[in-house]
């Protein structure tokens, strides 16, 4: 999950070609979280197979202690201190906040992210690096499946406000419920154009 959800937007749109990331801790002292870690040798493993994310992508971990920030704490540090942030991003941006702390002020946790995304940065800019050294290039046909624009137009016409404001449920289940029928009563109205279209195929 920690490495899914920073990752997945950085893939091309619609593409649906095979990718396996299987992180494996091969070597650990025990004492640093090898999570964060994970995320930039997911990053790293796709940069250098030739994989089409759209830019290098890192993940840190800042902690506090006495007020002071800590890079990639240890365990320890991360018991007796008073934040325990997971960052991910890219070069241009952040893209994953996670955090479990005691009370911290906002000024101290927007300088906790800033922090985390200078480092991101060094870690983006070694894969570049990596990438001019080591990069294969990806031989594999890149396979996209991307929705009909003269559908999606003519969906987004048939689509009223009054349908979206049926979906903001406060219970997940309603929300899937309610996007089922939504999607029941579009597929209905448009029922002869999809089977004159499955016919053609």
């Amino acid at each position: 999950r920690i490495i899914d959800r920073p990752i997945r937007p950085l893939f091309p749109k619609g593409l649906i070609n095979d990718c396996v990331i299987s992180a494996m801790v091969v070597s650990s002292d025990g004492k640093i979280d090898p999570g964060p870690h994970a995320i930039t040798a997911a990053s790293a493993a796709c940069i250098v197979a030739g994989y089409p994310i759209s830019s290098p992508l890192a993940g840190v971990c800042i902690g506090m202690m006495n007020g002071e920030f800590i890079v990639n704490p240890n365990y320890d540090q991360i018991k007796q201190g008073d934040l325990y942030l997971t960052v991910a991003g890219t070069s241009q941006a952040v893209t994953m906040v996670e955090s479990g702390s005691k009370e911290v002020s906002n000024e101290k946790m927007i300088e906790a992210i800033t922090l985390a995304h200078q480092e991101i940065k060094k870690l983006c800019a070694l894969q570049e690096d990596l990438r001019k050294t080591a990069g294969k290039t990806f031989h594999k046909e890149l396979v996209f499946y991307l929705p009909d624009e003269t559908l999606k137009k003519e969906l987004q016409g048939k689509i009223k406000i009054e349908d979206l404001d049926g979906l903001y449920k406060p219970l997940k289940h309603e929300v899937y419920d309610a996007l089922g029928a939504l999607t029941k009563k579009i597929v209905e109205e448009h029922k002869d154009k999809i089977e004159s279209e499955e016919e053609g195929k």
